[in-house]
């Protein structure tokens, strides 16, 4: 496997991983009964235990805490 090839791989699994996270996001709204602002969806995918989830019991939503784990990887866009 050439370094190039390499490079290509990379690029292609990091897109895929973009692909990913963007589904999470879009399941998570699709589960919720009621609109969401930005900061309150990403306490539930990052699984924040407020007040405002257990209130609402969005911790039953099936996507709650699934990028618990994510950090910014700043990349170059999908092509």
């Amino acid at each position: 496997m050439s370094i190039k090839n390499n490079d290509e791989l990379i690029a292609q699994t990091i897109c895929e991983y973009e692909k990913s996270i963007a589904k999470i996001i879009l399941l998570c709204v699709d589960n919720l009964e009621f609109g969401l602002g930005v900061n309150k969806l990403v306490q539930i995918l990052k699984g924040s235990q407020t007040k405002f989830i257990t209130d609402y019991s969005l911790q039953n939503n099936k996507t709650f805490s699934l990028l618990k784990q994510f950090s910014k990887i700043i990349c170059q866009p999908c092509r």
